[in-house]
């Protein structure tokens, strides 16, 4: 993941990076809490990308799948000094969709610190929706040191066992 592209936002509707921010201005960004994205790979067919906004103690990280539809995102907040991966998200959709409101299925997974998490899944072919609580997981692997700007790669990874 060498390529980097530094902007305001990444558009879906556009299905690029928008507002385009140089190293220093995202820079400045990331040290005020500004907020800004970064896109990591082709800007067109991104590897991922990662919304920060450190004003919100939020750090967040999306994938897509190979029609540029996000597909999954990683939701994490600032806690105690570090980043706690707080949510993962998954959409599933038909062919013909293109935006995340057009997904057939959303799953939810909802974690806390103290190992109680929320599992929620939205069937919307089906009209269903179950939510269960599970208590007593393991969430080590939640934590996450603050990345200093540019170090991408440890939040930017989809293999978070």
């Amino acid at each position: 993941m060498n390529d980097v592209t530094y902007s305001e936002r990444y558009s879906d509707l556009a299905g690029k990076p928008t507002g385009p921010l140089s190293e220093e201005q995202a820079r400045e960004r990331h040290a005020s809490g500004e907020p800004y994205a970064v896109t990591l790979g082709d800007p067109g067919s991104p590897d991922a990308v990662i919304d920060v906004a450190w004003k919100n103690d939020h750090l967040g990280v999306w994938f897509f799948d190979e029609k540029v539809r996000r597909t999954v995102h990683f939701s994490f907040q600032v806690r105690e000094s570090k980043l706690f991966l707080t949510t993962v998200m998954n959409w599933k959709y038909p062919d013909d969709a293109r935006l995340r409101n057009q997904a057939s299925m959303i799953e939810r997974v909802s974690y806390n610190p103290d190992g109680i998490i929320q599992h929620e899944v939205i069937d919307k072919v089906a009209g269903e929706k179950t939510v269960r609580d599970i208590s007593d997981v393991d969430v080590t692997t939640n934590w996450e040191n603050i990345p200093s700007f540019g170090e991408w790669s440890s939040v930017a990874r989809f293999d978070r066992e």
